[in-house]
């Protein structure tokens, strides 16, 4: 075999070597692309469902005396929302144990036939935040003051 024959063999393999390296880039890129995808993904499907926590969270405390003013703003809503943010907390949240936990105790969650009422308010409501913040990945906030009068207080709010 020649020289022009060893160097066209070599040139075909590095040709080839340089085809097969350049596939396994680009399927294993598209495999972390397609993670970061579902990631993100499920991400916002976590953001959804623990705003629609805030949400329920809201809905109750407007409807409660606090800090002995009269509720803010007593209103109806739709059990489901509760049903709807528990469900998606267990299907999207990283903690769902630990997520529920702290909902139930931002809202005085208990079953009536077999446990008495819990007291709930701002410092269930801090300790929730917390636990959310952490599930979204977020710095931890430790706001709660036994002096927060609620957003109705503002003026024009009603």
């Amino acid at each position: 075999m020649n020289t022009e024959e060893k160097n066209a063999k070599l040139q075909a393999k590095v040709a080839v070597g340089c085809v097969v390296l350049t596939i396994i880039v680009q399927i294993a890129g598209s495999w972390y692309n397609s993670r970061e995808r579902r990631s993100e993904e499920l991400m916002s499907h976590r953001r959804a469902a623990l705003i629609s926590v805030l949400q329920v969270v809201d809905n109750v405390y407007s409807n409660v005396s606090m800090n002995g003013h009269p509720p803010s703003s007593p209103h109806q809503w739709e059990a489901s929302l509760a049903r709807d943010a528990m469900n998606n907390i267990i299907i999207y949240c990283k903690d769902p144990n630990r997520v529920l936990y702290a909902f139930g105790k931002a809202v005085g969650l208990h079953n009536p036939e077999t446990q008495k009422p819990t007291e709930f308010g701002p410092k269930g409501l801090a300790e929730l935040r917390d636990v959310i913040c952490q599930e979204l990945e977020l710095k931890p906030i430790h706001y709660e003051s036994p002096d927060v009068v609620w957003i109705y207080r503002l003026p024009g709010a009603k």
